[in-house]
């Protein structure tokens, strides 16, 4: 397993945080991007009477830096046992401090009021990130629309009917109608007994058999 700190985007990012880059949202964070903007801004530092062993370290970063940057894809570049024993140099306490200063006197720290030119892989990782949470919401639209299809009847409110107008009609504020299922429906009463006074015990007629 490779170390957190042996690994090749770890030491790119340490490089170009010590020379004043700040990665924008959109920015992309590939090896590709980091070699092509290392590339462009150690290519902007001026060294006054430095250490022989580390304008070595530096120039040899720098021209492989310059050779990875021509090439498509660096996902599983090779890097020679050179390169990264000179990259181990330029981030060590004391390289990271002179690269610092030199950018410091190359201006990379001042960041220009107006918004940089975007990339073209930058350009495109913006869209993909685009599309991405445009899918979440397409996501989240589909679930709501699904959990909302299906309603319990029991579950919703009761309509409230209005007040009688002159003429005995309900309305409503809403709607002016009130559907007929909204009004009260009438219980069935139990049917009283006959009075007494008017049940005839007997019947008001006889039969009379005659053989």
């Amino acid at each position: 397993k490779i170390e957190s700190s042996d690994r090749m985007d770890n030491c790119f990012d340490k490089l170009l945080k010590a020379i004043g880059h700040i990665r924008t949202k959109h920015q992309a964070r590939t090896v590709k991007f980091k070699v092509n903007q290392l590339v462009h801004d150690l290519g902007k530092l001026h060294f006054g009477n430095l250490l022989s062993g580390f304008m070595l370290a530096f120039c040899v970063v720098l021209n492989e830096l310059k050779d990875l940057n021509t090439q498509a894809n660096l996902n599983r570049a090779l890097y020679t046992a050179e390169f990264k024993s000179s990259l181990k140099t330029l981030c060590s306490d004391q390289g990271i401090s002179i690269l610092k200063a030199a950018a410091e006197s190359a201006g990379l720290f001042i960041k220009p009021d107006t918004m940089p030119i975007r990339s073209l892989e930058e350009a495109e990782e913006e869209v993909k990130s685009l599309k991405r949470a445009l899918k979440k919401k397409d996501e989240q639209l589909e679930a709501i629309i699904k959990a909302n299809s299906f309603v319990n009847l029991a579950n919703l409110p009761l309509m409230q009917l209005g007040d009688l107008d002159e003429d005995a009609s309900f309305t409503t504020e809403d709607t002016g109608m009130v559907s007929p299922l909204a009004l009260p429906v009438p219980l069935p009463q139990p049917v009283p007994p006959p009075s007494p006074s008017i049940v005839d015990l007997e019947p008001p007629y006889s039969l009379d058999f005659v053989f």
